[in-house]
Parts: C-alpha cells; sequence; structure tokens
C-alpha cells in the first residue's frame, strides 16, 4: 500500500500519521504515473491528484482506503487541531453499511446524542446540494440535481440549503419533515437529531443503512421510526479513528481485521 499525500497541509500533516503508523512508503501524487503504481492506494480527500488515483485504482479493481472528516466528533483542523476523527472508507469516499453487530466500545467513547424520531409532517423538506469538488469527482450538476429534487416532491414546501449558509443546522431542523442530499454528512446529524434523510447518491453510509430513496417522500417518518441508530453509530465508531490511534497502529490493526472478515 502507499499513502498518497499532496501540496495542501492538511493532506501532508494527515497522510504523515497514515504512512507512519500502517508501516508504508508515501509519494506525493503528482508522481503517480499510471501503469507504475498497481498497488492499494490511501490518500486524504478528493482534490489535487487524488481523485486520478482513485479513479485509476477503482478501473483496475486495485483496492484504496479513502480518508475524510470523521463522521461524529469531526477533526477541526481548519481552526489549527487534529485532534478530532477521520473516516476511512473501502474503495469509496464513504463507509457501505453492513448490518453486523459490531462492540460498543468505541460508540461510548463519542459525545453522541440519539434524539427521539421528530414527525414534523408540517414542515418543509430541505434540500442539501452537492459541493463543488462533489459534483466534480461524481460529475453531477448540483442545479440539475436540485431541479430533479424540487420537481420529485410535486409541490411539497421546501428549502434548500448550501454549504455557505451559516444558520444553526439545529434551528432549521425543528421545522424540516425531512432532509434530502446527494451524499452531505447532514443526513448523519439529522438522522441522530431524530430526521428522516432521504440520500439520493450511493455514496453514502446512510443510504446502505436506511435504504430510503425519493420514492419514500411520503413515508420517510414511517419507514424511519423503527431502524437501529445504535447499531448505526456502532458501525460507524469502527470506520473512523483519531490519528492517535493511527500512529499507535489501532487503526491499521481494527481496518485489517474488519478486511479480513469482510466487515469494510
Amino acid at each position: 500500500m502507499l499513502a498518497w499525500y499532496t501540496d495542501h497541509s492538511f493532506s501532508i500533516r494527515i497522510m504523515r500519521s497514515v504512512a507512519n503508523g500502517f508501516r508504508i512508503p508515501a509519494k506525493h501524487t503528482s508522481l503517480f504515473r499510471k501503469g507504475e503504481f498497481n498497488q492499494e492506494a490511501v490518500m486524504y480527500g478528493i482534490l489535487r491528484g487524488c481523485s486520478d488515483i482513485i479513479r485509476y485504482n477503482f478501473k483496475n479493481k486495485l483496492d484504496y482506503l479513502h480518508i475524510d472528516l470523521g463522521y461524529i466528533e469531526r477533526s477541526q483542523h481548519t481552526r489549527g487541531t487534529f485532534d478530532g476523527y477521520y473516516r476511512f472508507s473501502l474503495n469509496d469516499t464513504q463507509a457501505h453499511y453492513k448490518d453486523v453487530n459490531l462492540p460498543s466500545d468505541r460508540s461510548n467513547k463519542l459525545n453522541i446524542t440519539i434524539k427521539d424520531w421528530q414527525d414534523n409532517d408540517s414542515g418543509f423538506y430541505l434540500i442539501i446540494p452537492p459541493t463543488l469538488a462533489i459534483e466534480t469527482f461524481y460529475g453531477v450538476k448540483a442545479k440539475d440535481w436540485v431541479e430533479s429534487t424540487i420537481y420529485k416532491l410535486n409541490g411539497a414546501p421546501y428549502k434548500v440549503r448550501t454549504k455557505d449558509d451559516t444558520s444553526p443546522l439545529s434551528e432549521e431542523l425543528k421545522n424540516t419533515k425531512c432532509i434530502i442530499t446527494f451524499n452531505s454528512n447532514v443526513a448523519l446529524d439529522a438522522t441522530l437529531a431524530g430526521i428522516p434523510t432521504i440520500v439520493t447518491s450511493h455514496h453514502s453510509v446512510i443510504r446502505d443503512w436506511n435504504g430510503l430513496t425519493m420514492a419514500n417522500v411520503q413515508d420517510c417518518f414511517e419507514k424511519s421510526v423503527n431502524l437501529d441508530r445504535k447499531k448505526l453509530v456502532n458501525f460507524i465508531s469502527y470506520h473512523q479513528f483519531t490519528l492517535t490511534e493511527v500512529e499507535k497502529g489501532i487503526a491499521p490493526a481494527i481496518i485489517k481485521k474488519m478486511r479480513e472478515e469482510n466487515v469494510y
């Protein structure tokens, strides 16, 4: 396995920990040449050459581990700290949920509040468009996606919330009937807050977990209330790690074991 880093300071810091913890060599993405590196890869993000490596490995059936901000208690490195969690996904940008009974030891260490489901039947649908980076990577146009989503609501009230919106999400959720997103982490935030969520792409741990689609716009609450969110949280906790856990070899050991057991 090779650890790939970019010029960005976040990538350099994170991938240094990955290379040390996994005990693998690291290379700059500018050195990537198709056909020269036919082996597993690990990288942070999808920009600055990382997407080229992801696509190459996918096309050639070579595994890769993708790293991004964690699902819960995400790292706040934009504020200068790298103490939070980072998610690790095998062959995608998010983990693919599997209905397995993982221990609660890791999730018990997280500051998680699972709120009761809210039946905001008279509320609006909160639409979360994909970001520019996601647009480019997955070849989806946010404008077209939003228009298609609104059309499928058949006149139901809605609101579009972009990443630049500074209003507190928690306040907006009070009047939200259902979240609709392409694959935003907001899907998990809403799920834990008791708001039904529809994810339209397959690149989301929530989509695999709840199985909801736009066909469930009318019955999203009924389809959600009996789902096991504790099981979801246990699963997620085994797919995110701190850099300290990476450097100490804890994360590599867990990932290796779970891959062998086909849980990753």
